[in-house]
């Protein structure tokens, strides 16, 4: 991700409508794995700016990111949240192994294997662990905005299935999500490709909508998938098929310990 997005998404994080809904669903299905409590550790791995943090500021959190700029701007952000600046998650100061839940938010489609990536995850973890991942999907969807922000691909079930195949993991949940605005982002995406020489390398749909009312109805009708996917954990109601980004809870199943 260039500078200028890092800075962009560090501003937009807090109160942009895509980064809260994303947070507090993320933060609801965590809530039925373990309820809230400051002993109940979860790693934030490849927080950028501390995005999740507030939606996760009543367990143990830590986040950490490879990224320097990143960690900088989530201390400035958060101040009295705990951030560490790593490339691995076998990095012992993230004590991977004492986790509960492991964030991936968004982060595998910024590494080009992706596999080796979660494999990563699932070995530095220890068994009973949940792992919570997010990546965008539909290729159909590939715009200016996934250049930007440095993607090398965008999900389809089957790719984004195939990444644990193999992997001592029982996956608890696998669903699209942000569904409901999945018709209009599409547009969106249509014109940005079909604009995109003229808008250069850096567009993205990061920034902030103008109007404060529109950001608040965005961030409803996107949180307002949260029950039905808490639901679908829970084994409940049936997954979404079709959205904007990808959902996963792989929870630790390996017979030995990191």
């Amino acid at each position: 991700m260039r500078h200028e997005q890092r800075v962009l998404e560090a501003r937009a994080a807090p109160e942009h409508w895509w980064f809260r809904a994303r947070a507090h669903i993320l933060r609801r299905i965590a809530a039925n794995i373990a309820p809230p409590s400051a002993d109940v550790a979860v790693l934030d791995f490849g927080c950028g700016s501390g995005a999740n943090y507030t939606a996760f500021r009543d367990y143990a959190y830590l986040g950490a990111d490879p990224s320097d700029q990143a960690i900088d701007q989530a201390r400035q952000s958060h101040p009295d949240g705990t951030f560490v600046r790593c490339d691995t998650m076998h990095d012992p100061r993230l004590d991977a192994p004492r986790a509960s839940i492991v964030l991936a938010a968004d982060v595998l489609e910024h590494i080009e294997d992706d596999s080796w990536a979660l494999r990563e995850l699932v070995d530095s973890t220890s068994r009973g662990c949940h792992i919570l991942v997010t990546v965008p999907a539909e290729p159909a969807l590939w715009s200016p905005h996934d250049v930007a922000l440095g993607h090398f691909r965008r999900y389809d079930r089957d790719t984004f299935t195939m990444l644990w195949n193999g992997l001592p993991v029982v996956p608890r949940l696998v669903s699209a999500f942000n569904c409901r605005l999945y018709p209009l982002i599409r547009i969106a995406r249509s014109v940005t490709r079909w604009r995109g020489r003229a808008l250069g390398p850096t567009r993205t749909d990061v920034s902030m909508p103008r109007s404060r009312l529109a950001n608040r109805l965005l961030e409803s009708i996107f949180l307002g998938e949260a029950d039905r996917l808490v639901a679908a954990f829970r084994g409940e109601a049936r997954p979404y098929r079709r959205g904007v980004s990808m959902l996963a809870v792989l929870r630790n199943a390996r017979t030995d310990t990191p």
